[in-house]
């Protein structure tokens, strides 16, 4: 499912987040990646966020690896807030029934 998140670490992050793998990706029907990007680009989350640090600037993170390049991972694309408060990304935004994330 795609959802919006919040991700915290030693940065403050808002965005989109799926779970995939390569085997997922190489094959359009499955693939999340460019499907996720497009939400992002399409329904301008970030014009939703407050406390941005750097406007303009995507990021686009590979992280928690399962195991190798078989296993799963997670995908982000979002931005750097300064603040985590007063943060909404409307969930009609991050949804697609046609589409398993």
């Amino acid at each position: 499912m795609l959802v919006a998140i919040i991700w915290e670490c030693c940065n403050s992050f808002m965005g989109l987040t799926t779970i995939t793998n390569n085997k997922n990706e190489i094959n359009p029907a499955t693939s999340k990646i460019g499907y996720l990007a497009g939400l992002y680009w399409r329904n301008q989350i970030v014009s939703g966020l407050q406390h941005r640090t750097s406007p303009g600037i995507t990021d686009a993170v590979y992280t928690d690896y399962e195991s190798n390049e078989h296993g799963d991972y997670s995908y982000f694309i979002g931005e750097a807030v300064s603040s985590l408060e007063n943060q909404h990304i409307p969930r009609n935004n991050c949804s697609n029934s046609n589409k398993k994330g």
